[in-house]
């Protein structure tokens, strides 16, 4: 695929929202401190983005207020996801084994497990300022 670089005139800011990430094995499990440790490498992307439109009756006319419109924020789907960040993440070697199990199985309580285990250690980089709940492992 070939490159084609363009500059905008005027920019303007998107706001991205991160939703699915894609995980891979890095590093086998390993001891650390006496702990059993792995490492992941990870793609986080961006399947949505938000956008202002005028907000809209019931008659399907823009509501206005001092004569200009009541803008509204939707989340839109891009057309295929953006990357939003790439990585390496060190963690429990049990974490990795129960999202393993999770994905054979599908059991909703090894879900909830996982969802505890993020909760016990803090995001860094892009991720700082997120919580992030797992929906599906695929």
């Amino acid at each position: 695929m070939k490159t084609a670089k363009f500059k905008i005139s005027e920019p303007y800011k998107v706001t991205v929202v991160p939703t699915e990430m894609r995980f891979n094995l890095v590093r086998d499990m390993f001891e650390a401190e006496e702990q059993k440790l792995c490492e992941i490498g990870f793609e986080i992307l961006a399947g949505k983005y938000a956008k202002l439109q005028p907000k809209i009756d019931e008659k399907g006319e823009a509501i206005l207020k001092s004569g200009k419109p009541v803008m509204e924020e939707i989340l839109v789907d891009f057309s295929s996801p953006v990357i939003f960040d790439t990585g390496t993440k060190v963690i429990p070697f049990g974490l990795y084994l129960l999202i393993e199990s999770y994905r054979m199985t599908g059991d909703k309580e090894q879900l909830v497990q996982i969802n505890g285990a993020l909760s016990q250690f803090g995001l860094e980089g892009s991720l700082a300022d997120f919580v992030i709940s797992v929906e599906s492992i695929g």
